[in-house]
């Protein structure tokens, strides 16, 4: 079984890996989270392995989050506030922040009983109008302005959007992975 680490904290990857391999002879590989050949590593994988997630010093890509969906492995990613709306959209294990050894071992050997399909939200057109509008830190006032509705359906369709993300607030819309925000917004 390998067990592939997505982290650019050192320490963090070795204290891993010697407490897995030393105790349970894992195979365990550090990954460059941002690294160009990690599509053809997440094609490759088998249903044996295991990819981590440890998000603390990086922010994640919506390509490699889609790219580790699609492939045979499970996936785990450690709880942050960013990471937990990620639990609602794909069906990843999370496990807290500050994890002991133990909670690590559970998610590694609980297996998915069905097929990995991403929950991605379905939002109407005029949301995804006010979602990018948002993103580009376009006040409701203009909005509601450009789009020619009231200042009040303005405030209603953004809260829609962002509680069908996931997200309370709007200043919480930039800890989201890098392109999520255009993927749900494209018309498809």
């Amino acid at each position: 079984m390998n067990i592939f680490i997505l982290t650019n904290d050192f320490y963090m990857f070795n204290g891993i890996k010697h407490a897995l391999s030393d105790r349970l002879a894992y195979n365990c590989v550090q990954v460059d989270p941002s690294s160009p050949y990690n599509a053809f590593l997440f094609f490759c994988a088998s249903k044996e392995d295991v990819f981590v997630l440890l998000p603390d010093f990086y922010k994640l890509s919506f390509d490699v989050l889609l790219g580790l969906n699609n492939s045979k492995a499970s996936v785990i990613i450690t709880k942050t506030e960013s990471t937990s709306i990620l639990g609602l959209i794909f069906q990843y294990q999370l496990i807290p922040k500050k994890f002991y050894l133990s909670d690590l071992l559970q998610a590694i050997h609980f297996k998915y009983s069905e097929a990995k399909v991403a929950n991605i939200p379905k939002l109407t057109g005029r949301e995804k109008d006010i979602l990018l509008f948002t993103v580009k830190g376009i006040s409701i006032s203009s909005m509601s302005r450009s789009l020619d509705i009231c200042i009040k359906t303005a405030y209603q369709h953004q809260r829609n959007a962002l509680k069908k993300i996931g997200i309370q607030r709007a200043c919480n819309i930039f800890q989201l992975p890098d392109n999520l925000i255009s993927y749900l917004c494209t018309y498809h």
